[in-house]
């Protein structure tokens, strides 16, 4: 979505680095220039919100709206920033070497022609995400982006972390940076979520219209046949990829769905590591797919799954 652009490309897009402790204080002329800047790159307007530095050397935005798709319209309570050599991104549009990301309260409020339905509907509206924070750095001597933390609060009961090392990234300029599009792979993954509605809440309609069909099967058997055959797929994957122990966890959350209650730890390391064309091969294995060629394109990869379910509401 068009509209989420401005706030999902300074979470994810510049993928950066240096230690997070090394990190510059924000100027008044970064935090304005970098806003522009971003909006410019991302075609999203930054117009009638204003970047200032605090006390603490963060930039910092407050209650910024943007228009989304159809009737909707997004608000951000507040975003905040602080970057390594941010001169980078200002003046070349590379990504700094460090990026610090935190925000809260992001909430989408139906959009009305009406001021005094419109005001009632942002008091009764509930944030999507209440906070959510990320770290980055890149390593320029072993061309490593380094996610530090990556962090999305949706309320107590309802988060998803992980950290993460990707390899093969150069960002020493434009050429370099493109070129890693082609080598950049995943070298280890962690990943932890607590399910308490936001799966369902959040990636149930998308999933239903992409995977679901319309016709005579109920959309309930349908899911139950994807989830079979998710099951079936996974007693493919060798025990050297997949543990007995992983892969029984992972069929008890598969099980869970559509509605998982509970907490998923996920540790993926990668050796050589997943690039694109792994990815590609990956992506492309049919179900006819033999054993072979399902261990060639997970060659050095090792998954290891935990699965709590939630206790029973009393």
């Amino acid at each position: 979505m068009k509209g989420l652009a401005l706030i999902a490309a300074l979470i994810a897009a510049p993928l950066l680095a240096q230690p997070v402790a090394a990190q510059d204080r924000m100027t008044a002329a970064h935090c304005t220039d970098s806003w522009t800047a971003l909006a410019e790159i991302t075609g999203v307007p930054a117009e009638g919100s204003t970047a200032a530095p605090d006390n603490e050397g963060w930039c910092v935005v407050e209650n910024y709206h943007l228009q989304g798709t159809g009737q909707q319209r997004w608000q951000l309570g507040q975003l905040r920033w602080r970057a390594t050599d941010i001169a980078r991104f200002i003046d070349d549009g590379l990504p700094p070497r460090a990026l610090e990301v935190r925000g809260r309260n992001l909430t989408m409020v139906p959009q009305t022609d009406d001021p005094v339905l419109a005001y009632a509907l942002s008091l009764q509206a509930e944030p999507v995400v209440t906070q959510f924070r990320a770290a980055l750095r890149w390593d320029g001597l072993q061309n490593a982006l380094v996610v530090d933390e990556a962090l999305l609060v949706f309320d107590e009961g309802n988060r998803l972390s992980l950290t993460a090392r990707f390899e093969g990234v150069n960002f020493t300029n434009s050429d370099t940076m493109a070129a890693s599009l082609q080598t950049v792979g995943l070298r280890s993954l962690t990943m932890s979520a607590t399910f308490g509605g936001w799966f369902e809440h959040l990636l149930g309609l998308p999933l239903a219209l992409s995977l679901l069909e319309q016709g005579e099967t109920p959309p309930a058997a349908q899911v139950d046949t994807l989830k079979s055959q998710a099951v079936a797929a996974l007693g493919r994957v060798s025990r050297t990829i997949l543990p007995d122990a992983s892969r029984a966890a992972l069929v008890k959350f598969i099980e869970s769905l559509p509605r998982p209650r509970g907490t998923a730890r996920v540790q993926i390391s990668a050796n050589p590591r997943l690039d694109a064309a792994r990815m590609g091969q990956v992506a492309t294995l049919q179900q006819e797919a033999t054993d072979a060629q399902i261990g060639e394109a997970l060659a050095g990869v090792s998954v290891q799954v935990n699965w709590t379910p939630a206790s029973p509401a009393k």
